[in-house]
């Protein structure tokens, strides 16, 4: 498992079994697997100056290929921290055909060399991406809408040329921090009270 805090889990919580728990370890533990997750808070997949090595994504995807050359799996996720330190303006520009990024030093180019990384590494895992539920003020990016959800778009369609599987919690979870209630759009509200 590679990605962000949200991959790398806290032991900040009371029942978190240890650092590097997360959706790693949830996964992990749920089917039975050996596992190893190498999510850190902070992490990015373009290489922001104020992100050291170990929270540089593509770097995980290093220390994973040289550790666990015969994966079956490889689960990430990476966008949020990208999205917040790179901003709208570098997300970079998408090319439908071919690996023809303009520059790993903004999002698309960058995302789209580690899923060409991950892919050559191991051409015989199962790899996945996850887009995690909404997180922080998901609505006050201005009038060109969510900044964090335009990244995951992004990723999105890379996933999709390279044939990657995405899990959108982003629109498919009922946790959205700007609700005091979980939420269940199937629900109606005196449900979802109940």
């Amino acid at each position: 498992f590679l990605g962000d805090s949200i991959c790398a889990g806290t032991t900040v919580l009371a029942d978190a079994k240890e650092y590097g728990y997360g959706w790693g370890g949830l996964i992990g533990e749920a089917n039975k697997m050996l596992w190893k997750n190498y999510g850190r808070n902070g992490a990015t997949v373009a290489p922001l100056s104020s992100v050291d090595q170990v929270r540089w994504i593509p770097y995980q995807a290093d220390l994973a290929i040289s550790a666990y050359p015969n994966a079956d799996y490889v689960i990430f996720d990476g966008g949020a921290n990208d999205a917040y330190g790179l901003g709208a303006e570098g997300i970079g520009t998408f090319s439908a055909i071919g690996y023809a990024p303009t520059s790993d030093a903004d999002f698309t180019g960058a995302f789209e060399t580690l899923i060409l990384k991950i892919l050559n590494a191991y051409p015989t895992a199962k790899v996945g991406y996850i887009i995690p539920p909404k997180i922080g003020p998901v609505d006050d990016h201005g009038s060109e809408g969510c900044v964090l959800r335009k990244f995951f778009d992004r990723a999105v369609e890379i996933c999709q040329k390279w044939g990657v599987p995405v899990l959108d919690l982003w629109n498919g979870n009922p946790l959205n921090p700007s609700l005091s209630v979980y939420y269940d759009s199937e629900l109606t509200a005196d449900e979802a009270n109940t």
